[in-house]
């Protein structure tokens, strides 16, 4: 499936295709970096064995860590988020997704209600990251 299908389809048409949204998640940020500096992409994995959380990109942008979210639709948990944020005391993310350009605040209660603040960035739109 091309990129231009993947953005032109239905959610309906895009159920199982998570792999396929964060390749072409990946392949956006790699492509908007500097061309003079080798891209190096990271993700993170929850190391406890009780754990199954994961984060699809691990960035620097501004000079600050910022975890990255991919959904192949407009829905999904974002659990795993939470724990990255929470483990590293992170303020700051981004999620894409097929959603429009929006924005959110998340009260952590796990963290003494510590502040969350979530960009959504359409797939098509990584190019503003």
């Amino acid at each position: 499936m091309a990129a231009s299908e993947v953005l032109t389809s239905t959610e309906v048409d895009l159920v199982n295709k998570g792999g396929m949204s964060e390749m072409f998640a990946g392949l956006e940020l790699i492509k908007y970096q500097d061309c003079h500096i080798k891209p190096d992409m990271y993700y993170w994995q929850n190391s406890s064995k009780s754990s199954q959380a994961e984060v699809d990109y691990v960035i620097a942008h501004r000079g600050m860590v910022m975890p990255v979210e991919i959904k192949a639709s407009r829905q999904g948990s974002m659990q795993s988020l939470w724990v990255f944020m929470r483990q590293h005391n992170l303020h700051d993310a981004i999620r894409s997704s097929l959603e429009p350009f929006g924005e959110f605040v998340y009260y952590d209660p796990k963290a003494g209600d510590a502040e969350r603040h979530v960009d959504i960035i359409p797939l098509y739109a990584l190019s503003n990251v």
